[in-house]
């Protein structure tokens, strides 16, 4: 059986925990984005989970992804929203 410790007077534990991703979306305010080139319309999903996933730490994070061409360079733009 375990005893309750009532009134002890010590705040609770605190994460140093910091998402981390292989994309920056820790650099991202809202309205910038990043270029991705070379990705395909198949990896978008790709870009969705991470930026889910980094949203768990940060909330009301939200991106969207746009297939584009960036300097004559096809690919995916990620543009943060939220």
């Amino acid at each position: 059986m375990y005893e309750i410790l009532k009134g002890r007077g010590l705040p609770p534990p605190t994460s140093n925990h910091k998402p981390t991703t292989k994309y920056p979306f820790d650099q991202l305010s809202v309205g910038d984005c990043f270029f991705a080139p070379g990705a395909q319309t198949y990896e978008m999903s790709n870009f969705h989970n991470a930026a889910k996933r980094y949203a768990r730490h940060v909330p009301g994070f939200r991106v969207a992804v746009r297939k584009e061409v960036h300097n004559g360079q096809s690919g995916l733009m990620i543009y943060r929203v939220n």
